[in-house]
């Protein structure tokens, strides 16, 4: 498994949280490798655009490596795209995951190749959680990357933690029972999965790299504070003014992080999705910026039923 930092150089700033991480994966049965500049701390990111195009290429060109995955997302990647030869990834399909900003990567490899990724955990943030990955994370992620046939039901979890990662001084953070989920608007819909971050999706409209939502099963997700409903109810409002609300089989959005945001959060949504619209939104999966987090296949049908999601198709051949 490579690590790669296509966009912040937080993983040269935390040596301990990488080597957290990098230990979590290996007693997972995966053996890792860093890429270039995977702990390369610029001012502004994990090297320069060039580079950090160069190292994720690299990687899926090594026969010997089987999966990518990101020391953690932040700000910047979306740089990387005009650099990247989307040739290298198509002719070596692998596994690729990543959350949050890595978004701009998913939607661009999608675009380019048309191949699955997969939108899970990272190293620093989730499998350097201390003092180790919550086991529904890594259970998530383990099927998902590793089952040759579809995954079934993504079900809501019971718990969610309610603190934010303390790096500075680790523990094992709080869980409470989660929320129940919210069936905004009723109905049924099949199609592709597609989305990620809000504001990222948002950013990426006019581009080339842009998420395609028509006709799909659009997963969206907010990031954590100090991002608040405001620029929420402005993302969301963006995507239904650019089209993308229109013509989809169905709209589920993950829990926000903070969770007295999810009155705020389910009220924007039953606001922004156009009336005429006739399929489901499903507000209350594990998905993104909230821990534990499950790994979705970006690309592979799925269905929503009222308040059930499936994941219908194969995105693996298997570990």
């Amino acid at each position: 498994m490579a690590i790669v930092s296509p966009g912040s150089g937080l993983a040269g700033q935390f040596p301990a949280r990488l080597a957290s991480g990098r230990k979590a994966l290996h007693e997972m049965g995966f053996r890792t490798m860093l890429s270039a500049h995977a702990r390369h701390t610029g001012r502004w990111a994990a090297g320069t655009a060039q580079e950090r195009a160069r190292d994720l290429m690299d990687v899926f060109a090594d026969p010997e490596v089987r999966g990518v995955i990101t020391a953690i997302g932040g700000r910047g990647t979306a740089e990387v795209l005009e650099h990247v030869d989307y040739g290298v990834i198509a002719a070596n399909p692998k596994v690729f995951c990543g959350y949050s900003d890595i978004t701009s990567l998913h939607s661009a490899i999608a675009a380019e190749t048309g191949l699955v990724t997969f939108y899970g955990p990272s190293v620093l943030m989730e499998f350097g959680d201390t003092p180790t990955p919550f086991p529904e994370t890594a259970d998530a992620f383990l099927r998902a990357v590793g089952v040759p046939g579809p995954l079934g039901e993504i079900a809501a979890q019971s718990d969610i933690v309610v603190e934010g990662t303390d790096w500075e001084a680790p523990h094992q953070r709080r869980r409470v029972p989660a929320p129940t989920p919210r069936l905004v608007r009723p109905g049924c819909g099949s199609g592709p999965l597609a989305g990620g971050c809000l504001p990222v999706v948002t950013s990426l409209i006019g581009t080339p790299w842009e998420v395609r939502a028509t006709g799909s099963v659009l997963v969206l997700e907010t990031p954590q504070t100090p991002y608040v409903m405001d620029a929420a109810r402005a993302d969301l409002w963006h995507l239904r003014q650019a089209g993308h609300l229109s013509d989809l089989a169905a709209l589920v959005v993950g829990w926000p992080f903070a969770l007295e945001q999810v009155d705020d959060l389910a009220e924007i949504l039953d606001d922004v999705v156009p009336p005429e619209a006739d399929y489901p939104v499903l507000l209350g999966r594990p998905v993104g910026h909230t821990s534990p987090m499950t790994t979705l296949p970006l690309g592979v049908c799925a269905r929503v039923d009222g308040a059930t999601l499936m994941i219908t198709d194969t995105a693996t051949r298997g570990a």
